[in-house]
């Protein structure tokens, strides 16, 4: 597929309360799969005009918006979390994505990168209107290229601790369905309810997949020192997956958040370039070179043990034993 003559600029353009509480009890605290950025980069055309596309030549779609079709559902088991008589092959967005458990007092309410939330259980506030909220992106936010992970995300102005920045929009599929699948951008994100009551383990999930269609979210980086989370929260009654700042972020910082050592860890495939004081690579070097010295070490001892036996045994006389002769 050939580059279109849009310019980055045009294409990564999406379609389109109560002050927040000091507790620790905000949405879940569960680590989120999320993966790297690095199948997406930035290409030079001879026009001199860098473009955003994917290793398949194409360019994601820039969305605000959830999407899902009915039928990858029709053979999915109802989910054991989801009220009896629910709607299923779910047909609508909140048939699928509705908020219930323990995020049900963190509505982000109609507005954004502030830290305010709306507690009330039984508020009006929509989806539509919190996308509408979060289309100006682009006054907060900046795409650049980093020197060695893939493209960033750049705040253009100063966020404060607790800011919930945006959300993780995209294509919503069933586990099955991407079984076995490459995409650098999927998020796991729980269905029905997951009140810490709720015995059932694992708890039915599904993906958002952000790798054609999202917003951008998908691109914000790892870090083994980040300064945001992904967050289970609501929109009125749908669940979403928010980006909430958990420090101080000042104007021109690249976003970051920890994908987890199930993705970068002491012994996974991938290795983190994050290259932060605390970063798992670090560790991850010391206890290689631990390692080595180990082995050099039980290999020295081996071969001290070797020697040691063939001094003990030096001086014995080890001849060839011959069968006395047969007398007749």
């Amino acid at each position: 597929m050939g580059i279109p003559a849009t310019t980055y600029n045009n294409l990564a353009r999406p379609t389109g309360v109560t002050k927040r509480r000091s507790s620790p009890r905000r949405g879940s605290l569960k680590i989120r799969r999320t993966r790297s950025r690095d199948r997406f980069f930035w290409y030079s055309a001879s026009d001199g005009v860098s473009r955003l596309v994917n290793s398949n030549n194409s360019i994601p779609e820039q969305v605000n918006n959830y999407s899902f079709a009915p039928s990858e559902f029709h053979h999915e088991a109802y989910p054991k979390t989801f009220p009896v008589g629910g709607v299923w092959p779910p047909q609508q967005i909140d048939d699928l994505v509705f908020a219930t458990g323990s995020e049900n007092t963190d509505c982000v309410g109609d507005t954004c990168y502030n830290g305010n939330i709306c507690e009330d259980l039984d508020c009006t506030h929509t989806l539509a209107a919190w996308k509408a909220a979060t289309s100006d992106w682009e006054k907060h936010f900046e795409l650049r290229k980093t020197e060695h992970r893939g493209i960033g995300v750049y705040t253009r102005h100063a966020f404060r601790q607790g800011a919930i920045l945006g959300w993780y929009a995209g294509e919503l599929k069933t586990l099955a369905s991407m079984d076995g699948s490459k995409s650098d951008y999927l998020m796991e994100i729980e269905i029905g309810d997951i009140s810490p009551h709720t015995p059932l383990e694992p708890t039915p999930s599904i993906y958002i997949d952000g790798e054609h269609k999202g917003n951008w979210t998908r691109f914000i980086n790892h870090s083994c020192a980040a300064d945001c989370v992904f967050r289970i929260m609501r929109v009125g009654n749908t669940r979403i997956m928010a980006v909430e700042a958990i420090k101080d972020i000042p104007r021109g910082k690249e976003l970051s958040v920890d994908y987890g050592e199930q993705y970068y860890g002491l012994t996974t495939k991938k290795r983190c370039a994050c290259g932060v004081p605390e970063c798992v690579e670090r560790r991850r070097i010391r206890l290689e070179k631990a390692m080595e010295r180990r082995k050099t070490a039980e290999k020295a001892m081996e071969r001290r043990k070797t020697a040691e036996k063939a001094k003990r045994n030096g001086n014995i006389k080890r001849c060839r034993r011959v069968a006395p002769p047969i007398l007749v």
